[in-house]
């Protein structure tokens, strides 16, 4: 590392136009993941490779110029290892777009969920130097990666020891920094050609109901497409994924496909499209990129394997060792972040929320399976800030409500697909902020809907070409001019309807306003050149943080001056939570045990006396001497 620091700016171009350069570095070591219980072939494993550190360096610095510009060529269904792009958004609108699979349209909607066989290891390197040659990137550019992908040897670790010595002919190597760019940008192959096929074929779209249509969502190699069921079009959809397959070198794995058919499509066709397909039908709910995708009213049982995954991490821990320091760490950044990813695009029951801040108690108090013990604190208690009288954990309630405000937030950014498609499919021309919830709404938009008043006071907005609600958006410092105005004229109005020449319009703002009110719009401040900018009021920056937003929805209490002794850097989490629990009086002394209803003789373990308290912490000779 310190050679790349302080010499690569004199040797690093001869270094790298060297093609010897390559071939000594690329020699890796590739390790076997198993990807199931009790892995016994090939398919059960994972190949992670090892690469040289020297050359991941160089392949780090390559990753960071591609994502500079990866976005540009990518398409929007495409979110896997684009920058700004999330995981979540892709979740999120195949919810809406399953929550549309029952609309009425000829022939119903159909959605085929696609498992890519090893889609790492089939990816063709001509194929991939092709698609970079048609975006645009450099003959060098070209060169730099065709070196890093070709000069590969291989050994397998196969139980400590390094066996075989092999060279690849295809395939992108994971645990490489620059493969995940490569290999969407392969993948954009199929992305394009899908676009170009429901554009030949418009009545292929899936229907939804409103003017966007959506043929697929990619997260990498997780790919769902989504069209009409009729005959026709499977046929369509089915020849061009041979055609992709035949070109790329790609495999879909029919055994592990699905297709989720419309109500609408009888079972005769159901068994036309599995023959056209080779696909199963698949079970609901769909699982995709670990969600469940529900689309009516959530049940308990879809969460089980959420509960069963924090119940595995249990068993791998040694329990009887863990301190109430030690559970409180592992609750804080293990078991409390395992539901936000779910938090994040669902809402759970608030019986699963129960059920797992219930195990998380368990947890603290030592009282997991059939070992019971006393829970000394009520968990409501528990989880507040550590200087107002908790330990610092957050309700999942509160933690599901701040992310409801983040999905609220970047709905009204519009910066996404899933933003414009429900900004489409339920606002249309009225503002976000005022329009009325629909019966056949989605339980996306309705979680959202739910929380746009706290979301709402907490947004703020620049304006620039006026693209906002004059009557209803937040522009004012005082507030949306709706909450202390009577509204005159259209309440859809935008407030570029009161520019004239990148100002305000004194004129027109007079026919609306009393004059005092508008003296004060013509105060706000103009960016005409610009985009609108929406700002999240609690952070300075104006950048929504999730923190932020549980500031804003919880119930804030006194706060406890002691709290920075007890939670001093200098002192163990554990001998702070014990300081925790004696200024509650909430440790097993005798006295207390017995108000407890626990029938026991009271004896110091240091004298003859009654164990209360005051004698143990105070009145003791063992007391008075420390």
């Amino acid at each position: 590392m310190a050679f790349f620091e302080q010499l690569i700016s004199c040797v690093g171009k001869d270094v790298l136009e060297r093609s010897g350069f390559f071939s000594r570095l690329g020699k890796y070591t590739i390790v076997l993941i198993p990807k199931v219980d009790s892995a016994q072939r090939w398919q059960d494993f994972r190949p992670i490779n090892l690469c040289n550190v020297s050359y991941k360096i160089i392949s780090k610095l390559m990753a960071q110029r591609m994502a500079s510009v990866i976005g540009k060529v990518i398409s929007p269904a495409q979110s896997g290892f684009v920058p700004g792009r999330l995981i979540s958004d892709n979740i999120l609108m195949a919810q809406e777009l399953d929550h549309k699979l029952n609309y009425h349209t000829r022939g119903g909607n159909l959605i085929l969920k696609l498992d890519m066989a090893k889609a790492y290891d089939r990816v063709q390197w001509g194929v991939l130097f092709r698609v970079m040659a048609a975006f645009g990137f450099s003959e060098s550019v070209i060169a730099f990666v065709r070196r890093c992908v070709t000069s590969s040897w291989f050994s397998v670790l196969v139980n400590g020891q390094l066996s075989g010595f092999f060279r690849s002919q295809r395939g992108l190597r994971q645990g490489d920094p620059i493969s995940p760019f490569l290999f969407i940008l392969a993948a954009e192959l199929f992305s394009r050609g899908l676009e170009a096929l429901f554009a030949a074929y418009p009545g292929m779209a899936y229907a939804t109901g409103c003017d966007m249509r959506v043929s697929h969502l990619a997260y990498a190699d997780d790919v769902v497409i989504f069209l009409n069921g009729s005959l026709d079009c499977v046929r369509r959809g089915k020849g061009f994924l041979d055609r992709y397959e035949a070109q790329t070198g790609q495999a879909i794995n029919a055994g592990k496909s699905s297709f989720f058919p419309s109500r609408c499509i009888s079972d005769r066709r159901r068994q036309q499209i599995a023959a056209v397909t080779g696909f199963g039908l698949g079970e609901r709910p769909m699982l995709y990129l670990g969600v469940p995708i529900i689309s009516g009213n959530k049940r308990t049982v879809h969460f089980t394997p959420l509960l069963a995954k924090i119940q595995r991490k249990f068993q791998g821990w040694n329990l009887s060792r863990l301190s109430h320091g030690g559970r409180l760490m592992l609750i804080q950044s293990v078991l409390s972040s395992l539901p936000v990813y779910l938090l994040q695009v669902t809402q759970p029951p608030l019986e699963v929320l129960k059920k797992l801040e219930g195990v998380f108690a368990s947890f603290f108090w030592s009282s997991v399976g059939h070992d019971r013990k006393v829970h000394w604190v009520a968990w409501k208690d528990i989880c507040r800030p550590k200087q107002e009288g908790g330990l610092g954990i957050r309700r999942l309630s509160e933690v599901g409500a701040a992310l409801s405000m983040k999905l609220w937030f970047r709905f009204r950014e519009q910066c996404t697909p899933w933003a414009r498609f429900l900004r489409r499919s339920y606002c249309g021309t009225v503002d976000p902020g005022v329009v009325t919830l629909r019966s056949n709404a989605s339980p996306s938009w309705r979680r959202m809907i739910q929380t746009r008043p706290v979301a709402e006071r907490q947004i703020g907005w620049i304006i620039g070409q006026g693209h906002l609600s004059f009557w209803h958006d937040r522009w004012m410092e005082r507030g949306p001019l709706s909450e202390w105005c009577t509204v005159q004229g259209p309440p859809d109005v935008r407030v570029d309807r009161f520019l004239a020449d990148g100002s305000w319009s004194q004129e027109t703002l007079q026919r609306v306003l009393p004059s005092s009110v508008a003296e004060e719009v013509t105060e706000v401040q103009l960016r005409p050149e610009e985009e609108d900018v929406l700002l999240w009021r609690p952070t300075r920056d104006g950048r929504f943080t999730t923190r932020s937003a549980w500031e804003a929805y919880r119930t804030a209490h006194q706060r406890e001056d002691v709290a920075i002794v007890t939670w001093s850097r200098l002192l163990l989490p554990t001998i702070s939570v014990f300081i925790w629990r004696f200024l509650r009086r909430r440790l097993p002394v005798d006295e207390i045990l017995q108000q407890r209803g626990v029938c026991l003789v009271s004896r110091c373990q240091c004298c003859a006396a009654v164990e209360s308290w005051e004698h143990l912490f105070y009145g003791s000779p063992v007391a008075g001497d420390v």
